[in-house]
């Protein structure tokens, strides 16, 4: 075999193995490519996916007065949060919790403290180990009013459902959050709404306790 022919051989041999390991770059980096993109795409288009939780309010004071139509009031609820999203994370920041009855606001607003939610998908053992946000968390917050005013109808519609023994009112959820997919961020508008039923019975302490878990209507 002479030296040109075995360099010819090198150079075909060379070229062989670029063209496969081209091959298998192409193979490897196309599936990667659509994965990233589909991601991104679903980062930019799909809304937060988040379930509120009201797991139970204690009622501490609950005093209406027809003459002075105003509503004085001191509970604490316990909300959860979780993250059913399992690329996103979630940074909760200048949210504010309140009461409403029939539509009307009857508490001041109560800021929760901030709070970041990890993704679905980030692996639990690591999360023990390194102590990294959860994927659910739980606020509970104190909500009150002293001498709010409310309508003459409003207070006189309280003083029937509180003689009746059951208050129906809503819990609302509203601020800013924050949602995150490695350097990637996007705000949204968080507003939550959920039911809660005061039954004055089931004494805890000085306080009417209602434990239950009623699902949020959320909106982002």
């Amino acid at each position: 075999m002479t030296t040109t022919s075995c360099a010819a051989d090198m150079r075909e041999l060379r070229e062989c193995v670029l063209i496969n390991s081209c091959k298998i770059i192409f193979m490897l980096a196309v599936p990667c490519i659509t994965y990233m993109f589909f991601t991104l795409l679903d980062f930019l288009i799909v809304n937060p996916s988040l379930t509120f939780t009201l797991l139970d309010v204690k009622l501490y004071a609950f005093n209406v007065s027809t003459t002075t139509s105003t509503l004085t009031s001191n509970l604490q609820i316990n909300i959860s949060c979780k993250n059913t999203r399992y690329l996103n994370g979630f940074h909760f920041d200048n949210i504010n919790v309140y009461a409403c009855y029939k539509s009307e606001q009857i508490t001041l607003p109560t800021m929760l403290p901030p709070a970041y939610l990890e993704n679905q998908n980030y692996n639990i053992t690591a999360r023990k180990m390194y102590h990294d946000p959860p994927v659910i968390t739980v606020w509970s917050p104190y909500i009150n009013g002293t001498e709010v005013p409310v309508s003459p109808y409003l207070a006189a519609s309280l003083v029937e459902d509180e003689t009746a023994g059951n208050v129906s009112i809503s819990v609302k959820v509203t601020g800013r959050l924050t949602s995150e997919l490695g350097s990637l961020s996007r705000r949204f508008r968080l507003k939550v709404s959920c039911p809660a039923y005061i039954m004055f019975g089931n004494v805890v302490g000085s306080a009417v306790k209602r434990p239950f878990a009623e699902k949020c209507h959320v909106e982002v």
